[in-house]
């Protein structure tokens, strides 16, 4: 497994993805429910199951930085949130549009009270100073966690849990890219664009980025500027302007998927 060239798990998963991408927005939605539920329950017991190293001495000192720096540390965070915008996409195909909100707020709220939880664990058990420095800390708090002579190595259940979490995102993702592009350029079916936007796709995940340390580059340079930018900027002018020529007229879409 170690000697499997990169390109033969991006090829597999961008296959699997596409797939799914014609299959419709429905099985998309239907496996969402399947595979959440898991993971947060993965999540959940990984964090149960290290109570014991836990030393809340950790988390001091508080508010060691000022509010400035709090706030320039927030961007990455902030425009790592900004995916949640896709959901905007999904609230048009809902049965009842109106309900949606709600539920966008609901998830928003508890994947944020999730990952503040995780935050605090890793911090506790680990240390500022050490944290800092993990790749991955869930997966090496996962490491930790020994019950008995019986009950470890969960790091791989919680592995194969982040794996399916990242396929539904590139999916989502994936399906948003395809629907959008499909509807500017008004294509009858957006299934037409799915081959290319997976080949650029391929080729630019192949091309970006050589290692971890281009990719820690651009998450601390300038992706929180231009995802925000996007994010907030772009979709609130969009918002305007749609105000501005429908008013408060309900915009008919078509369904795909």
């Amino acid at each position: 497994m170690p000697e499997t060239p990169k390109t033969v798990f991006y090829l597999v998963m961008l296959i699997v993805s596409a797939y799914a991408v014609n299959a419709g927005l429905e099985p998309i939605g239907r496996l969402s429910e399947l595979v959440s539920p898991l993971v947060v329950l993965v999540l959940l017991l990984s964090l149960a199951l290290n109570v014991n190293h836990l030393k809340l001495e950790n988390l001091k000192p508080v508010f060691q930085l000022s509010m400035r720096e709090d706030l320039q540390n927030s961007l990455l965070p902030g425009g790592l949130y900004g995916i949640c915008i896709i959901m905007g996409v999904f609230m048009a195909y809902h049965n009842n549009p109106k309900d949606t909100l709600k539920a966008k707020l609901g998830g928003v709220v508890t994947g944020t009270l999730l990952i503040i939880l995780n935050l605090l664990m890793v911090i506790m058990v680990f240390g500022v100073n050490l944290c800092t420095q993990l790749q991955f800390p869930l997966y090496s708090l996962a490491q930790m966690i020994e019950v008995g002579d019986f009950f470890e190595r969960l790091e791989l259940l919680v592995m194969i849990f982040w794996i399916a979490a990242g396929f539904l995102s590139i999916t989502m993702l994936y399906y948003v890219s395809t629907l959008g592009f499909a509807q500017l350029l008004k294509l009858p079916d957006y299934k037409l664009l799915t081959p290319f936007i997976g080949v650029a796709v391929f080729i630019l995940t192949m091309t970006m980025f050589r290692n971890i340390t281009d990719t820690d580059a651009l998450f601390e340079g300038i992706f929180p500027y231009l995802a925000l930018s996007v994010e907030g900027g772009l979709t609130t002018l969009l918002f305007f302007v749609s105000l501005f020529r429908y008013g408060k007229k309900p915009i008919q879409i078509k369904k795909r998927g």
